[in-house]
């Protein structure tokens, strides 16, 4: 009969195995297979978690599998590969947080400010997000799920910002720009131009309004959207791909500035290709806005898991500094984003 240490030995590297070749699993599906097959993107929402498990499995394994010979290589390959495939995807996010741009405007070209804020209509808390808007007083905000901007709880937002261009889909799908400079051209039905039909569905319009903007000369091609996730991450990747194309015809791209919730985290392909195919750059690094701390919900975490909200730029604009905001009473975090004009040559 073995002795009780020979099974927890068995066991134990059984179960080291299985996590190995379960973390190289998943790091195929998430790193390769996800391009091709975006349903897997889900994957990559929780690639940074994935990686700190993968470097654990491969830690644990190369400890206690040390002296064994040829017997465990395959494992140890197996956590070796998550490590690297996951590595290739989370660090370069990290490293562009490191170095997320701090330093204060330069003298010569317009500075303004865009904030995005799912404001989570029927949130308890609206009137916190008010109060912190008005407070901030950006050049611009980007808002989704506003309800419609003429109620009586959005009326002091509206009066300090007084140019409002609002998509009109539904209360819910709702998503507005508001201003303190007057817009030069407005496309507030720009979302009725494309529909999504996933599964034999009714078609689903996409969440987004556009503006343009001179500001001290500058152009500023602004687009709010919010991308749907009821019909699962392939569903959302169709429409984010579709607003990349839409974008990337657009004359003055070097002005665009796109904010809003995109429902996506920038380690997926789907991310990585609507920059790809609209030309633009991210703003946003490892800021973490969704979720907020529960309020009575026990299923919350207590701190934001994924960075959801993004805000893009063309190469007409360049980001001077970029911060999470407070909690505001919504379910995402604010993000606040100033940018120079780039002086042309």
């Amino acid at each position: 009969m073995p002795s009780p240490s020979f099974s927890f030995a068995v066991l134990r590297n059984g179960l080291l195995l299985l996590a190995a070749w379960t973390s190289a699993a998943v790091a195929i599906a998430a790193g390769i297979l996800a391009a091709a097959l975006p349903g897997l993107d889900v994957l990559n929402h929780a690639a940074p978690y994935a990686f700190l498990g993968a470097v654990g499995v491969l830690s644990a394994a190369l400890v206690m599998w040390r002296g064994q010979g040829a017997r465990r290589a395959g494992g140890l390959a197996a956590a070796g590969l998550a490590v690297a495939l996951l590595g290739m995807t989370v660090i370069p996010e990290a490293v562009a947080g490191l170095f997320s741009p701090r330093t204060p405007p330069g003298d010569t070209g317009a500075t303004i400010t865009v904030v995005t804020l799912n404001l989570w209509q029927g949130g308890a808390a609206e009137a916190q997000a008010v109060d912190f808007l008005v407070e901030t007083n950006p050049d611009f905000i980007v808002l989704q799920e506003t309800g419609f901007l003429y109620r009586p709880g959005l009326q002091r937002l509206r009066e300090a910002f007084p140019f409002a261009v609002e998509s009109v889909a539904s209360p819910y799908a709702q998503v507005a720009i508001l201003s303190r400079h007057p817009p030069e051209t407005v496309n507030a039905l720009a979302g009725e131009a494309w529909s999504l039909r996933a599964e034999g569905g009714p078609p689903r319009h996409l969440r987004w309004t556009e503006a343009r903007f001179i500001v001290d000369g500058a152009a500023v091609h602004l687009v709010g959207l919010h991308a749907h996730r009821d019909r699962g991450v392939a569903a959302t990747a169709a429409e984010i791909d579709a607003i990349a194309q839409t974008l990337s015809d657009i004359e003055d791209r070097t002005a665009l500035i796109v904010a809003g919730d995109f429902n996506m985290t920038p380690w997926t392909h789907t991310l990585r290709r609507f920059a790809a195919t609209a030309g633009l750059d991210r703003a946003t690094h490892q800021l973490a806005t969704y979720p907020t701390p529960a309020r009575g919900n026990p299923d919350w975490p207590p701190f934001a898991l994924f960075p959801i909200d993004h805000q893009f730029h063309g190469a007409a604009w360049r980001p001077v500094a970029v911060r999470r905001g407070p909690d505001v009473g919504s379910d995402h975090y604010p993000i606040l984003v100033t940018y120079q004009a780039v002086a042309t040559p």
